[in-house]
Formats: C-alpha cells, structure tokens, sequence
C-alpha cells in the first residue's frame, strides 16, 4: 500500500446544533495516486458535508414535523424570481426569512442552511479532489481559510487559454495550497500566471 504524506493543516467551517465550529485538520496526499484525505473529517461524518451528523438529524426531523417551513422557504423564492438558490448568498437569504412564529421562523432557517449546503456540494461535485479537477476552485470546498473580501474565496483558471499551462498551473497551485501557502496567494499567483499566458499567443 501506497504511503501518503502529511500535509499542513487545512481548515473548514462545520454547522453543528451549538453553531459553526471551525476545524484544523490535517491533509494526507498520496504521491502515487494523487489522492488525499482528511481523516478528522471521516471521525467526525462530516465528509462533503458542512453539517455535523447531530444537525442533520435534526434538519431531517424539522422537515418532517415543520412543513410550513418548506412551504415559506419555496414562497421565498418564487417571489424572488430566482432561477436557484445559489444566485445569492446564503446570509442574504437567512435576512429575507419571513415565517409566522419563532418555532416556524427557525424551522425554515434551518431548512434553508440544509438546502443550500447540499445545493454547494452538488454543484462542486463533492470533496476538494473534485473541486482541484474544475477550472474554478472554492475555498470553501477546498477546506482551506480565504480573504474577507466579497469574491476572494475563488479562482479561476479559465483566464489561461492553453490547456497544458492551465493544468500545470493548477497542479502547481494545488501543491503549494496542500503544503500551506494562503488561498490569497494562491489568487495572484494565478492572475500573474493568467498575465503570462497571453505573451503565449
């Protein structure tokens, strides 16, 4: 079996019944596949998941026992004439909550968190080797810390046009993000990278 390498620590925001709860996590990198993985987050069952085990029971049993949640969450969005929840943050969707009494207000706030962190997973393809392989990388699904400012917890490699630098580049960024190098530097390598890119052509 192949031996695999420890990583500096990455870090990932969990939803538990008490609220978020940051984690420190170590990475563990197969050289030989290419593969990795975070065993905290296999202890703890929250593997592509943000919601810890004990929240999601309790979202499960909310849904089933608060329909009135469901039923304001989706009047929510018909008014908004959105075409997904993922057209807007999740903070300015928890601010437009409208329900009838606390118990209901709640219900769909829970529903609501749910529904857009699985919406987040579906949408990155599930775990940061699946977000590594896209063109556009999230910190949020790379487990990793990013900068404050709106828009700095992504980047894009769709700005290099040959495909052989943008895999390289990539690689290259995901091998300094594993052994400890800062999401905001791992945005200007690429924007510099992507500068370089048109003298190519």
């Amino acid at each position: 079996m192949a031996s695999m390498d420890l990583r500096n620590p990455g870090e990932k925001t969990v939803d538990t019944v008490l609220g978020a709860v940051r984690l420190r996590r170590a990475y563990y990198h197969c050289a030989d596949c290419g593969h990795g993985r975070f065993p905290k987050d296999e202890d703890l069952g929250v593997i592509g998941s943000s919601l810890s085990p004990g929240l999601r029971r309790m979202v499960d049993r909310v849904g089933s026992q608060e329909p009135f949640a469901h039923g304001s969450v989706v009047a929510m969005l018909v008014d908004t004439e959105v075409s997904s929840l993922r057209e807007r943050p999740l903070e300015e969707w928890l601010g437009a909550v409208s329900a009838g009494s606390e118990t209901s207000k709640a219900s769909a706030v829970g529903f609501l968190r749910y529904a857009y962190r699985h919406l987040e997973d579906l949408a990155s393809g599930g775990g940061a080797e699946a977000q590594y392989a896209r063109d556009d990388w999230d910190a949020s699904h790379l487990g990793v810390s990013a900068p404050g400012t709106v828009g700095h917890h992504r980047v894009s490699f769709g700005r290099i046009p040959r495909p052989w630098l943008r895999q390289a580049v990539k690689l290259w960024c995901q091998g300094r993000l594993t052994g400890g190098i800062s999401f905001g530097a791992i945005r200007r390598d690429t924007a510099a990278m992507s500068w370089f890119a048109t003298y190519l052509d």
